[in-house]
């Protein structure tokens, strides 16, 4: 989930970039764009932040260390 996460919020920030690259943002449309493309970053990238601050990443570091482990054992 978090990698997910992850990759819709960076897609969101691609678009806000995408936006302002192409002299689009002083349009409404784009201006609309860069409002619900930001709304969307947030959302996506807050819930893959909230995971690493429980430590959700280190607990799937930890599950990936030990199926590595029992495979060499």
């Amino acid at each position: 989930m978090m990698v997910i996460n992850l990759l819709l919020g960076l897609a969101a920030v691609a678009g806000i970039v995408w936006d302002i690259s192409t002299g689009q943002i002083g349009s409404m449309d784009g201006n609309f764009l860069a409002v619900v493309c930001l709304l969307l970053a947030m959302i996506f990238l807050g819930g893959f932040f909230s995971g690493l601050r429980n430590g959700d990443l280190g607990q799937i570091l930890e599950r990936i260390r030990h199926k590595a482990t029992e495979r060499k054992g």
